[in-house]
């Protein structure tokens, strides 16, 4: 590093007289008051600089690699898994860019798996979602820990924090409705006909026809013959 400046004026009056090689000819340069011309970037250079902002690359990560996770857990779609993958790829375009702290990175796929193992199993009441969620937050203050990064601009913390609370908040509410399902009895199949009261459409001596739930179903009587029109449970 040859100069350390506070502003472009500065840098250009500090390479005033400065010699440099070009095509093998020692150069002296002479920047003092020279006018300055501003380029403006192309759309997309001012999207790829908004793609390096710290806030907007965790962002896209965690809600890419939480969308995955929802689309491997329920798998049959694809909306979800489509646009988790964009997410991630231009995250891993800012990642290339930024000068990261990989640890960080570590974490936040720890934090990934917490929650894939707590959608797998439910029964964990929610300890382990809350535990992503902190982990998710740590993987991220560690991820753009380093000096470097002021450049491209600083975390937001209560993003990083809010995110992370919406996260968990999400995976508890639909692990809370996983287990209300499953303690609900069923209302479909054969399952949903236990104690439900049947009309015999043919006399059942002991196998025959019965009409339940407004359907025909094949029936065994254990109770001795019943005919035709008769109730059976």
């Amino acid at each position: 590093m040859d100069f350390i400046a506070a502003s472009v004026d500065d840098l250009l009056a500090q390479l005033d007289g400065f010699s440099v090689v070009a095509l093998d000819q020692e150069v002296t340069l002479h920047t003092a008051g020279l006018p300055l011309e501003t380029l403006p970037l192309s759309p997309l250079e001012q999207v790829l600089q908004v793609l390096t902002d710290p806030t907007i690359v965790f962002t896209l990560l965690s809600l890419g690699l939480t969308l995955l996770v929802v689309e491997f857990s329920a798998p049959g779609g694809w909306v979800a898994g489509t646009l988790g993958f964009a997410c991630v790829v231009l995250a891993l375009y800012g990642l290339g860019v930024l000068p990261i702290n990989w640890l960080g990175v570590a974490f936040i796929v720890l934090a990934v798996v917490l929650f894939i193992i707590e959608a797998q199993n439910p029964a964990t009441t929610g300890i382990l979602a809350v535990s992503a969620g902190v982990t998710l937050i740590i993987g991220a203050l560690i991820l753009f820990s380093r000096p470097e990064l002021a450049p491209f601009g600083e975390l937001s913390i209560p993003v990083v924090v809010a995110q992370a609370a919406i996260l968990t908040g999400l995976f508890l509410f639909f692990i809370s409705r996983g287990l209300v399902e499953r303690r609900n009895p069923p209302v479909t199949g054969a399952e949903a006909m236990v104690g439900q009261l049947a009309q015999a459409r043919t006399d059942l001596d002991p196998a025959g026809t019965v009409f339940v739930a407004g359907e025909r179903w094949a029936a065994v009587s254990k109770g001795g013959r019943i005919r035709a029109g008769g109730r059976c449970a």
